[in-house]
């Protein structure tokens, strides 16, 4: 059912009662009047009509009217309730503008408040990299310092502590580094000394102290190696075959292909020169029976000249010195 346009229900609805009980009565009326049958029928229509219209005006109409106000009702409160909403999300979106702007003043209000206590954080984060003795990672947070705090005269005085201390730890260091090389390079132990030096650049690399503690190793064994090239020209010149042959001894491990093939001659000929004195003494103590030194010398020519023409004569007669050797001895003892 429509509603009646432009008219209040409170209008309307009487209107509607009235005109349902005139139909009824002119129903009423015409079925009284006139005893046709077509007259008749027509009071009875119109009768039916009225008492349906006068039941709903009756009974629907009020329940139309009460739904229409309850509509009302409700589209009133539906709109008072969707204008508290708007109200109450303007005067949110006002409260969380002051939050964010309180908030944002917060953030700088701590930063001024806690920038002491950070300012001595780091300052104790300095320390503790230092006392690990991790330079690098101290350097790092004096240049924050001063890029954060602006405290460059604080970062610059930590900055010469820091290089005050490195410096001291490596020179410690490398004091206890050159003694142990001293002692490897008076036992002319030289790959040892090496290896030290070589432990301290891992630990301090680009070091110009450690670069100069392997060029003292170097300069120190080339000086050892100057002193035996003299002492074996000493030798040569003074006919000093068993000193030279010490010496020589000595300078081996020292020179390069091309120093032994130039002394290869002098060498030759001090080692010959060994080899006659060792044959004379040897013949002279054979001829004198003084076995067991005729023995000493025979093994000597035989371990050190193997390949000499001398070892193989000695070699034809060692067992025979042995057995002379072992009787003069038995002989002594009896």
């Amino acid at each position: 059912m429509s509603k009646t346009p432009n008219l209040p229900f409170k209008i309307w609805y009487p209107v509607l009662i009235v005109i349902s009980l005139a139909l009824v009565g002119v129903g009423i009326w015409m079925s009284m009047q006139d005893p046709a049958r077509q007259l008749r029928s027509l009071g009875a229509a119109l009768l039916a009509v009225g008492a349906i219209s006068t039941l709903a005006a009756l009974v629907v109409l009020p329940i139309i009217g009460a739904i229409n106000d309850h509509s009302a009702q409700m589209s009133s409160h539906q709109h008072k309730l969707f204008t508290s909403l708007d109200e109450r999300l303007q005067q949110l979106s006002v409260m969380l503008n002051e939050i964010s702007e309180q908030q944002l003043i917060s953030d700088h209000a701590k930063a001024v408040a806690y920038r002491d206590k950070d300012r001595d954080a780091l300052r104790r984060a300095i320390r503790e990299e230092m006392l690990r003795k991790d330079w690098e990672a101290a350097r790092a947070l004096v240049d924050e310092m001063a890029k954060q705090f602006g405290y460059r005269l604080e970062a610059a005085g930590f900055h010469r502590e820091i290089d005050e201390q490195e410096q001291e730890i490596v020179r410690r260091r490398i004091d206890e580094v050159v003694t142990v090389v001293d002692r490897y390079c008076r036992a002319e132990q030289w790959d040892a000394a090496r290896l030290e030096s070589q432990k301290l650049a891992s630990e301090f690399p680009g070091n110009d102290q450690v670069r100069r503690v392997e060029e003292e190793i170097e300069a120190r064994r080339q000086n050892f190696k100057r002193q035996l090239t003299s002492r074996w020209n000493l030798a040569v010149a003074q006919h000093d075959v068993d000193g030279g042959i010490d010496v020589l001894k000595q300078l081996d491990g020292y020179l390069t292909r091309d120093e032994a093939a130039a002394m290869q001659e002098t060498a030759r000929s001090v080692f010959k020169e060994k080899l006659q004195t060792l044959r004379l003494s040897f013949a002279s103590f054979v001829q004198e029976h003084n076995w067991p030194e005729a023995l000493r010398l025979g093994d000597q020519i035989i371990a050190e000249f193997p390949n000499s023409r001398a070892a193989q004569e000695v070699a034809d007669k060692i067992s025979a010195l042995r057995q002379r050797a072992q009787a003069a001895e038995a002989a002594a003892s009896a």
